[in-house]
């Protein structure tokens, strides 16, 4: 995200929750040169004799055999919280390690503890983890911070945790080693800002031949870039936002003469992420990645505006089939303005694969393939419960109990009227309750904007009439429902049946 981030919250209003939502991846363990004849001098006058030669140019190479080595560079946004389980159970990929880059959505600390989270979700303890630097290589460009605060509290995953390798090497370190002891050269599939890479590729001029291909999601060339920094009814800038957290970076890493996949905006805007992947899901979700990604949009229901950014690359790194590519000329504008961090063709450009356009089908198919393999979490998503919420236009009425048990209820919402509108469960602060909410909508100059006495356990929107669950994780205390509603000539808030008590 791009992106990517959905973090429950309509401070500014609805309108600007809305901004957010739309924002929100060697040669050297080759076959040795040949030999020729023998360099060892003979008396003179004596012949040599024949040798064979140990490999000649003309002598055809065995192709590789076994799984695909490959190394996985992430910021653990809710995309990547999905494609990294994908990539680690694909049986035609070996993973060698895992490294967060700093600069994306998640910060280092956060970021490791996310991925040791998976590792050990999905019985994995032997692939090192590590993280690299937290400013990009130039410039001050940054994802804005409620979005990393969303990305660093895991997105409210109940994930397992035990201890899983991490080394003591930075992660431009950890490319460098791991890419230099493979057998042979590695595929980076890079799922966030390109520092880490670009690090190691500048400190280490061997270090491209010893990368096979780089799988890269970043970029907007045809199609509209995804960074919005000013006003919520501002056009976006032209860049999109794993480019532009540090275009030095990507500049460094097109021109390294590595052979580049690059799936940008313009193929990820043909996969939307919908109700019918999610009821698919939900269908089968029993092994581990699946019950992952599950969790993630239960929790966290689908927003409009919301594609498979990560997840399309991490699909394209195991099979291409799902997308179209043409091969362009490209570079990165470095300097600041509000052309930064767009990629453009160029005829000096480097020539990188890209992928202009994606089967929504095909790649909906393989992703949940991939997301059904292997064994289930050692402690499933489980539902506490659940209830339903209806807005008619007029009247704002949920089914919670007055009494509920702490855990994950899911609210199955409805919306009859036309306009944009949003189901909120909100969290009230000690000492406040519904007479203050129901004061707060009577009289709020916006009742979109969110009160200073609540939080946001929940949510989900609609443009239009329709209907959809959501996961509210809830936990002891007092609560209520809200309807939101957005229209041509006003903001208006109501209130739900009341409030309900859930106990630990």
């Amino acid at each position: 995200m791009n992106r990517r981030t959905r973090r429950p919250d309509f401070n500014g209003g609805l309108a600007a929750v809305l901004a957010v939502l739309v924002l929100v991846v060697g040669a050297c363990g080759s076959p040795g040169a040949p030999t020729g004849q023998s360099a060892s001098p003979l008396a003179s006058g004596t012949a040599a004799p024949p040798t064979t030669p140990t490999a000649s140019p003309s002598t055809p190479t065995a192709p590789p055999t076994g799984p695909a080595p490959i190394l996985i560079d992430t910021d653990m946004s809710s995309d990547d919280t999905m494609a990294l389980p994908f990539l680690l159970r694909e049986p035609s990929l070996d993973v060698l390690a895992v490294t967060v880059v700093g600069t994306g959505l998640v910060h280092c600390g956060a970021g490791l503890q996310a991925v040791t989270k998976i590792l050990a979700t999905l019985g994995i303890d032997d692939v090192p983890v590590s993280c690299g630097r937290g400013e990009p290589l130039a410039g001050s460009h940054a994802f804005p911070a409620e979005w990393r605060a969303a990305a660093d509290d895991g997105f409210g995953l109940t994930l397992a945790r035990r201890p899983v390798s991490v080394t003591d090497e930075d992660a431009p370190s950890l490319i460098r080693s791991v890419a230099g002891s493979a057998a042979r050269p590695i595929t980076i599939v890079a799922l966030g800002p390109l520092t880490n890479i670009a690090e190691a590729l500048r400190d280490d001029a061997s270090l491209a031949a010893r990368i096979d291909r780089i799988v890269a999601m970043g970029g907007a060339l045809d199609v509209p870039g995804n960074v919005a920094l000013g006003a919520p009814d501002d056009p976006p800038l032209s860049a999109e936002w794993n480019v532009y957290a540090d275009p030095t970076a990507a500049d460094i890493v097109f021109r390294s003469g590595v052979p580049i996949t690059l799936v940008p905006l313009d193929s990820t805007n043909h996969v939307p992420l919908n109700a019918a992947f999610v009821a698919a899901l939900e269908a089968d979700h029993a092994a581990a990645p699946a019950d992952i990604a599950y969790e993630l949009l239960m929790k966290h229901g689908v927003a409009p505006g919301e594609y498979f950014w990560d997840q399309l690359a991490a699909v394209v790194a195991v099979d291409a089939s799902v997308a179209t590519f043409e091969t362009m000329k490209l570079r990165v504008v470095t300097a600041e303005g509000p052309e930064s961090g767009r990629t453009v063709r160029a005829d000096d450009g480097a020539s990188i694969r890209v992928a202009t356009s994606a089967d929504a089908k095909a790649f909906e198919a393989r992703f949940l393939a991939g997301l059904r393999i292997g064994a289930p979490r050692p402690h499933p998503f489980v539902l506490a419960g659940s209830f339903a919420a209806r807005f008619d236009g007029t009247t704002c009425v949920d089914g919670a109990p007055e009494m509920l048990a702490a855990g994950d209820w899911i609210v199955a919402v409805e919306t009859t009227v036309a306009g944009t509108t949003a189901f909120v469960v909100v969290r009230f602060h000690e000492g406040a309750g519904w007479g203050e909410l129901l004061e707060y909508f009577a009289t709020a100059e916006d009742p979109t904007d969110q009160p200073s006495f609540v939080d946001v356990a929940a949510y989900s929107i609609f443009e239009a009439p329709g209907s959809a669950t959501l996961i509210a994780p809830v936990k002891s205390g007092s609560y209520g429902v809200v309807c939101l509603h957005i229209a041509e000539e006003t903001n208006r808030g109501f209130a739900g049946s009341g409030p309900f008590t859930v106990t630990p």
